[in-house]
């Protein structure tokens, strides 16, 4: 026997078809421009995704001032006397007033763990209660603590970010994000 038809009785495949499988055309390649334009297409709809979310956290301000990891200055000690329209102290009666304002394009939540939540339209109070569920863009919120304690920490929870109002070493009241 030949060696080519020894060949061809063990492996059992005609010449003829390795010779047109070595010459046909290989699988046709994806660009590489449209690789780059899937992976920016993904690039892009995850960011939007994050910035869709990160709009849907309410947005609370103090005086113009965001309210988040940093202490916020709410009240400052006595012998400064520098307390903004949106905080006021009755030294005499130790009640604590913090007028916040929460912004939010979905439903908001607030719980306080001690004092009153007043919801305000204008200077009046359409809400009074120590935990408010409604639908609002922008809110202003006022909350009053009587009797307030230095030594003691207050929190309010609007949503899902905890706020902890508290005194420091030179007396002065601060709010910040938990």
């Amino acid at each position: 026997m030949k060696h080519e038809s020894l060949a061809a009785a063990v492996t059992g495949i005609d010449d003829a078809l390795l010779e047109d499988a070595l010459q046909a055309p290989s699988a046709a390649r994806v660009p590489r421009r449209k690789v780059w334009y899937a992976a920016a297409g993904l690039i892009l709809v995850f960011c939007a995704a994050l910035l869709w979310q990160m709009a849907a956290f309410p947005r609370i301000m103090l005086e113009g001032a965001a309210v988040g990891r940093q202490p916020v200055a709410v009240v400052r000690p006595p012998e400064s006397r520098e307390l903004g329209p949106a905080v006021q102290t009755a030294q005499a009666a130790q009640e604590l007033r913090v007028q916040l304002s929460v912004s939010c394009p979905r439903r908001v939540e607030l719980t306080v763990s001690a004092g009153e939540l007043q919801v305000l339209s204008g200077e009046s109070p359409v809400y009074r209660g120590n935990a408010y569920s409604g639908s609002g863009s922008a809110l202003s919120v006022l909350w009053v603590i009587a009797g307030a304690r230095p030594d003691a920490v207050y929190r309010m929870t609007v949503n899902e970010k905890v706020l902890a109002l508290s005194c420091d070493e030179q007396g002065t009241w601060t709010i910040r994000q938990q």
